[in-house]
């Protein structure tokens, strides 16, 4: 699409593997206590809901994304 936001509502909603530059713990607020962000390519976060973000990033770690344990979103 010719804007990758707009993408989001009309698709395709796959990430390549080779598109993501960073992996990391994302934004706590109330609505979605613990969620992972995985950082793709032109800066697009993909934000998934989880209730044991520890264990995603190291999933994601043992297969090769780039995991950053201590760089939080604020």
């Amino acid at each position: 699409m010719r804007f990758p936001w707009l993408g989001r509502f009309a698709g395709p909603w796959r990430v390549e593997r080779s598109a993501i530059r960073a992996v990391y713990l994302g934004r706590l607020n109330v609505l979605a206590p613990a969620q992972v962000e995985f950082l793709a390519e032109e800066n697009m976060p993909w934000t998934f809901p989880s209730r044991s973000p520890a264990a995603v990033l190291e999933a994601a770690e043992k297969l090769g994304y780039p995991v950053r344990y201590d760089d939080q979103v604020r």
